[in-house]
């Protein structure tokens, strides 16, 4: 930290330095955590500009949604669920706000606890799912954006994610497929006014993620809306508060919230 006003002046030389992002990407995905800490301060030693790394880390942000175990959000003994792992997405689409109004050394603070959020999220991970190519051209943004829909109302995440890779190579812009998803939140499709919250925030962040983001791979940002929004959540918690209660009483086993 004694470093950090250093670091920060850095910032402002004409010349930024030559860096890897794709191996900082991968150490930050799939590195140890010390690795990848150790990668974030050689960074920021280099005067590797402040917007670059916040798009590495929304891009591996995006790499936790589309890698989580779907089966972990109806595990009992598992508390940390979909809704957790949406934190580390809208924190990193916080940051880049931050860089942009805040322009103390304290800031820096802040990528180190990106990178540790991303980071420790693998834990979380599953076996990635094949990917389902989507070679139709359904020519109309509109006839993209309904079976889009479908997918996410029927629960086939592949399929939200296939189609939706296919519609942004057509509609890049991707406004229609907003305003879709912002309309979700009236269709009853979600039942507890927190996971439509999560929605709801997740909708603007990736959005903006998407729109902001210099990486060639932006598109996750949008892929990873679509899994979360197709996959089923878990609204009805009557099991895992039973379980947790009946751990409680019989083992001692105090739940982590």
């Amino acid at each position: 930290e004694p470093q950090f006003g250093a670091w920060l002046e850095k910032q402002h030389t004409e010349n930024p330095p030559e860096w890897d992002p794709e191996q900082f990407l991968t150490t930050l995905v799939s590195g140890k955590r010390d690795v990848a800490v150790d990668a974030l301060t050689d960074a920021l030693g280099n005067g590797v500009r402040l917007s670059d790394l916040v798009d590495v880390l929304s891009e591996g942000a995006a790499e936790r949604i589309l890698r989580f175990d779907i089966a972990t959000d109806r595990a009992n003994d598992i508390q940390n669920g979909w809704l957790a792992i949406t934190h580390i997405a809208t924190y990193i689409n916080a940051l880049r706000s931050a860089i942009e109004r805040f322009n103390q050394p304290e800031l820096l603070r802040l990528f180190y606890y990106g990178v540790r959020f991303i980071n420790q999220g693998k834990a979380l991970d599953g076996v990635l799912a094949d990917d389902v190519s989507f070679e139709e051209s359904l020519g109309l943004e509109s006839d993209y954006v309904h079976r889009i829909e479908k997918a996410l109302l029927s629960n086939e995440p592949s399929q939200a994610m296939a189609t939706t890779q296919a519609y942004l190579r057509e509609f890049g812009e991707a406004r229609l497929l907003e305003e879709a998803c912002q309309d979700l939140v009236f269709e009853d499709y979600l039942v507890r006014p927190i996971v439509i919250g999560h929605w709801i925030k997740m909708t603007v962040a990736l959005f903006e993620e998407y729109r902001t983001s210099k990486r060639p791979t932006k598109e996750k940002h949008l892929l990873a809306l679509m899994r979360f929004g197709a996959t089923p959540i878990r609204e009805r918690w009557v099991s895992r508060v039973s379980f947790e209660a009946i751990q409680f009483l019989e083992h001692g086993k105090v739940p982590k919230d």
